[in-house]
């Protein structure tokens, strides 16, 4: 078989290596957050009801989004790290296995939100006028989970080997079929079935699968990263407990942000359904925000897998403290321009003047400190990349259940909605300073024999 088709990451400027597939990534991340945000929009068109329950489902599809996410970023720390080692077949064997154990696992947990679904959106604060709308979602979404997983994996396995513009490319073109999708089966344009809120579903769930085999192709054909068999026992068990080792440390961890965002809502969703659609609009905008750090944390992952499978701790070091840098100065231009333009934003998302209002505060309040977040992101990463998951996961867990969650209960006590907000963003500020001494205290050291990189294929 062809060799794996790369990019040498593990050579050449650091900041150019970073800044190039930060560029490339953040399109794809435009593409995600053009998911979110035309549903978003295209829903509240429905009204502040239908808002409200899209709002109930966020934190359930959050949660299974971690666990893609979780999974992904293990396969591109591993497979960044055999590419970096020349190790070519182990890495597509690893690949392989990896992308047909996510589909059945995400099958199964597919069936399970099915049965419980109506119990845990009672538990997030769904009622009578909600409920039915965000089930009727849910349903659908449920049977078809393993779209919205899978595709995240075989994205991340090929970012692995340096290339992020095809990944990219891929989820923009998921991404404009899904706004036409909504359009469509939304509203019931041209011709189309009036579906209202089920019909964001549906055209979720169509434009994934369209993603899902344009990567699939991509891998097989154009990096020669899959084998298209079926593995042996012995085969498929080495390689699940390859994944497994770095997968449960980070989809636990990741698992934390929806957890801890159900919460949240809950807590929320004391002061009504204007104040829930407010911080799901809020959220989605503040993530749309991040497209930027979130992008450059994202590389992070290839890059200082590749450079360690290749001993170039000294690059891997370097990538950290440039990162850093960036997202300090990314959030202060951030916080400048949302302070000027917060409120315009807001009303594209609600007419209704307390919903705007809330948006906007909650915007400002979490950009304040949001650099610290891009830290602990970064740091996270890195972590992860270097096989140190139980360290990035324990970032998390302090983040997440240490700082947010009691800090953002006492805000709540004290001060009501406004404090719940500053409770999560005092939270930001003192996990990333804790992440910068972290990495400085412990750093890391190379695990693995040095083996000899050769000659890349530039993109």
């Amino acid at each position: 078989m062809q060799d794996v088709m790369r990019i040498d990451l593990t050579r050449g400027s650091v900041p150019g290596h970073l800044m190039r597939l930060t560029f490339a990534m953040m399109w794809g991340f435009v593409a995600m957050m053009i998911f979110n945000l035309t549903d978003t929009y295209f829903v509240s068109r429905l009204g502040t009801r239908y808002l409200a329950a899209m709002g109930f489902t966020a934190p359930i599809v959050m949660l299974f989004g971690s666990i893609g996410l979780g999974i992904g970023a293990a396969v591109s720390s591993i497979a960044a790290r055999k590419i970096g080692g020349s190790l070519f077949e182990e890495v597509r064997v690893f690949i392989s296995d990896s992308l047909l154990f996510s589909a059945l696992f995400a099958t199964v947990l597919g069936i399970l939100g099915i049965i419980l679904v109506r119990p845990v959106l009672r538990l997030l604060g769904a009622d009578a006028s909600t409920l039915p709308l965000a089930t009727s979602y849910m349903d659908i979404w449920f049977w078809f989970v393993a779209f919205m997983i899978v595709p995240m994996i075989s994205n991340n396995a090929i970012r692995a080997t340096g290339h992020a513009s095809t990944p990219a490319a891929i989820m923009i073109a998921a991404s404009l079929l899904n706004v036409l999708l909504d359009w469509l089966l939304i509203f019931g344009n041209w011709g189309f079935p009036n579906l209202g809120l089920p019909g964001a579903a549906w055209a979720t769930i169509i434009s994934r699968f369209f993603g899902l085999i344009l990567s699939v192709i991509v891998l097989r054909y154009k990096f020669h990263l899959l084998h298209f068999s079926i593995p042996s026992p012995r085969r498929a068990l080495k390689s699940v407990t390859e994944l497994l080792i770095t997968a449960v440390p980070s989809c636990a961890s990741n698992l934390l942000m929806p957890v801890s965002n159900m919460i949240i809502v809950g807590l929320v969703a004391v002061y009504g359904n204007r104040a829930v659609a407010a911080f799901n609009a809020g959220n989605n905008i503040l993530i749309f925000t991040f497209m930027i750090p979130i992008a450059l944390g994202t590389v992070q992952m290839p890059f200082a897998g590749q450079n360690y499978g290749a001993n170039r701790l000294d690059r891997i070091s370097e990538a950290w403290k440039f990162g850093n840098f960036f997202g300090l100065s990314y959030a202060a231009v951030s916080f400048i321009v949302m302070f000027f333009l917060g409120d315009n934003l807001a009303s594209i998302f609600s007419t209704d003047a307390t919903v705007i209002k809330i948006i906007e505060e909650y915007l400002l309040i979490m950009l304040v400190t949001s650099g610290f977040i891009h830290i602990s992101m970064f740091t996270a990463m890195v972590f992860n990349a270097v096989e140190r998951p139980f360290v990035a996961g324990l970032m998390n867990v302090l983040r997440l259940l240490v700082l947010t969650l009691p800090l953002a209960w006492a805000g709540n006590y004290y001060m009501g909605l406004t404090g719940i907000f500053l409770g999560c963003a005092l939270a930001n500020l003192i996990c990333g300073i804790l992440c910068l001494a972290t990495f400085k205290k412990i750093g890391f050291k190379k695990s693995m024999p040095i083996v000899a990189t050769p000659l890349a294929i530039k993109e």
